[in-house]
């Protein structure tokens, strides 16, 4: 805290004690730090691991002012430290996309079509001139992050450490191999946020602004909407799913010149890879890091879970995947 305090101090002047922010998931912190030319915030990333080529708070930072010369929304960098542990950026508010999403019917359909539209400009800008060597992770969506940051995630702390079914690796990672290979045969040359969610979505005045945008990478275009439209944190209702998938196909189809037929052939299994990551997620930081209130969106990311497969259960690899998720919902 004394390091942050320091840099505050030289760099805008402000002695005030800045206020500590919720991180939701992040190990790193934010703090509001207010002025006499008004409020910033403060990412406090921590110092970053030494001998990694990049680390994450470098690619927040070189991700982000990309961005930004792209004329996206996103927060503007005021200053930075050398290893950019500290970076002082602009303030959107507290109000993201999750604390509107349900005021009322109306008003979810909006922000969600927003939010779309918000998704469409950033494939379309950001794709062009995206330089993986930013990326701190890996330059694209590759069959290292679905089997191992999703698949395995999912099973370790999901299936093993939060239902704690013993089923062996073994037994069921051809399915899992076999619903990557199904989603690694989309094109994977977009812009691809990687968790593009209502609680990464600021809403201030009427506009979107994006941020927690450090993991980006080139990917399918299909991961972005899977993560808004499966989102557990707004639990969208099937019929609005529909509408709003509708919706951005169209965007997709004249702004992309994508093919729509082709974007939902993989839809489906790039959705599963999406819930995989998210409950192997929200049981690491319920569980291991004590992040109780992550639990609470289990139920929703699992029936988002279970529809999709019943949708595809007609495809061998997918039975176990059904047999298993049979014996979850008889633990939960």
């Amino acid at each position: 805290m004394d390091k942050a305090l320091k840099f505050i101090k030289e760099n805008t002047g402000s002695a005030c004690e800045p206020a500590l922010l919720s991180g939701d998931g992040s190990d790193r912190r934010f703090y509001r730090v207010s002025g006499e030319n008004g409020n910033f915030i403060l990412m406090d990333g921590h110092e970053p691991k030494k001998g990694r080529f990049i680390n994450e708070n470098e690619s927040f930072l070189k991700i982000g002012k990309y961005l930004l010369k792209c004329g996206l929304p996103v927060p503007r960098f005021f200053v930075w430290d050398d290893s950019a542990r500290f970076i002082l950026m602009e303030d959107f508010g507290d109000t993201s996309l999750f604390n509107t999403f349900h005021s009322s019917d109306k008003i979810q359909q909006d922000v969600m079509k927003k939010a779309l539209l918000t998704l469409i400009e950033l494939q379309q800008r950001a794709t062009v001139g995206f330089k993986t060597s930013w990326c701190y992770e890996t330059g694209y969506y590759n069959e290292y992050v679905r089997m191992e940051r999703e698949a395995r995630y999912f099973y370790d702390s999901f299936v093993r450490g939060f239902v704690n079914i013993q089923y062996k690796w073994e037994d069921i990672c051809d399915s899992f191999k076999y619903i990557s290979q199904k989603a690694g045969q989309a094109e994977n040359r977009y812009f691809m946020h990687r968790d593009f969610q209502s609680k990464n979505i600021m809403v201030k005045d009427g506009s979107l602004y994006i941020i927690d945008f450090q993991a980006a990478r080139l990917g399918p275009p299909q991961y972005d909407v899977a993560s808004l439209l499966y989102d557990p944190y707004t639990n969208i209702p099937d019929p609005l799913k529909d509408e709003l998938l509708d919706f951005y196909l169209l965007q997709y189809e004249s702004r992309l010149n994508g093919d729509i037929n082709i974007f939902k052939i993989y839809y489906p299994w790039i959705a599963l890879q999406r819930i995989f990551q998210m409950l192997g997620a929200f049981s690491w930081l319920g569980i291991v890091r004590g992040k109780k209130n992550f639990l609470e969106y289990i139920p929703a990311a699992l029936q988002n879970l279970e529809t999709i497969i019943r949708k595809n259960q007609g495809d061998k690899e997918v039975e176990l995947l059904f047999e298993m998720l049979y014996m979850i919902k008889k633990r939960i």
